[in-house]
């Protein structure tokens, strides 16, 4: 055990995962926040962390709070079924629905780029216009040309998918990942804990039985090879049918994981530690339930104590549970069904703290409220000031 922390800690690769998946992770659920609170305030995204372009990507249901924008129950009881489909069609039919997964992924991907990348790019624009107002007879808020940040992020987010499905490079991919799950988090609603709890249940056996189990029915590790298999890539094919003067990549994977180079001591690559972006997606869109939660009963992120948040204990939770998994893995040199580890990392932080409080009913039933108004939440009991110390 000792040995396989020692490897764990020493390892830059399974560092590097760490820190990426947290990064996502809580990036993710302070940018579904920042939407909420754009939403419910009913104002214009450019008076929030939001942009007026950026909130032009995401339609009306997708912004909205209402029913469009949750998952029921029926769904979350039938997604780990659909799921298991849809990994047994890749397991056995990836070749034949390779172009078209891959002009689908690439489409998705182009969009989560788009939708990461372009708040940044408008923040360095609006400096950059504002240091070049003070040197010209233009006011600050002269009018400008609509959607250049827009175009700029275009043109970067193209560069960025024609260099990854040229070179299929480990970097452009862990991007593009990162970009899918923090789309997803931002998108993807839970109504209440009820509903998260079946969810996370039903994917805590569905993870299980297809790491421990599937090779004993299939003869193979389905959900691995589905992870690790790579597929032809429709640029090469193209290339080669119209004798075009250009070499792409001929495997390419689907974006579905983060991974990142184990270096040997000699410099050379031994492998790759990865991640599926499902182990961070799931227990993203239960934090930022949480998150969403939290802030609709008036409580601020960063509360005193610190670890008096909901938010802040679920993360630590994952953080130990993702450590745990990559602990398991270097002990038995096998890939660990990582949401064995995160959902109870995740779950029982939350529901033990809202136990110890008396919250858990209203966790449990009520959808959470946008951040708190007078209109829109429940006051907070006399009590809670001290509660939440537990």
């Amino acid at each position: 055990f000792f040995l396989a922390l020692f490897y764990l800690f020493t390892d830059t690769s399974v560092i590097s995962c760490l820190v990426t998946a947290t990064f996502t992770l809580v990036y993710g659920c302070l940018c579904a926040k920042s939407i909420d609170a754009a939403v419910s305030s009913n104002q214009n995204a450019s008076n929030s962390r939001l942009s007026l372009t950026h909130s032009a990507l995401l339609s009306d249901q997708m912004l909205g709070t209402s029913q469009h924008s949750t998952l029921p129950l029926t769904a979350v009881i039938l997604f780990p079924i659909f799921a298991s489909i849809m990994l047994l069609i890749l397991f056995f039919f990836l070749d034949t629905f390779a172009p078209l997964l891959h002009l689908f992924s690439s489409l998705a991907a182009a969009y989560a780029l788009l939708f990461v990348l372009l708040p940044p790019v408008e923040y360095i624009t609006a400096k950059a216009r504002r240091s070049l107002s003070s040197f010209a007879s233009t006011r600050p808020n002269s009018p400008r040309v609509f959607h250049t940040e827009l175009v700029i992020t275009g043109v970067l987010v193209a560069s960025i998918m024609i260099t990854w499905l040229f070179t299929a490079h480990w970097l452009l991919n862990d991007l593009i990942g990162i970009a899918l799950c923090v789309v997803f988090i931002c998108l993807v609603r839970l109504p209440n804990l009820k509903v998260a709890v079946v969810l996370l249940c039903g994917l805590f056996i569905y993870d299980i039985f297809w790491v421990f189990f599937s090779s004993k029915i299939f003869g193979n590790n389905v959900m691995l090879e589905v992870a690790t298999q790579q597929s032809t890539n429709p640029v090469s094919i193209l290339a080669q049918k119209l004798n075009l003067p250009i070499s792409p990549i001929k495997l390419l994977p689907l974006p579905a994981k983060l991974m990142f180079p184990s270096i040997a001591g000699d410099g050379s690559v031994r492998g790759f530690t990865m991640l599926g972006l499902g182990d961070i997606v799931v227990p993203g869109i239960f934090l930022a339930f949480v998150l969403r939660y939290e802030v609709g009963q008036g409580r601020v992120l960063l509360m005193k104590p610190f670890l008096s948040s909901l938010f802040v204990r679920a993360v630590c939770g994952y953080v130990v549970a993702l450590v745990i998994s990559f602990v398991f893995n270097a002990l038995f040199e096998a890939a660990q069904p990582a949401l064995l580890y995160l959902v109870p990392g995740i779950v029982a932080p939350v529901v033990v703290s809202a136990v110890m409080r008396g919250e858990l009913a209203i966790l449990w039933t009520q959808t959470p409220c946008s951040p708190r108004s007078p209109h829109n939440s429940t006051p907070l009991n006399s009590s809670d000031s001290q509660d939440l110390a537990v």
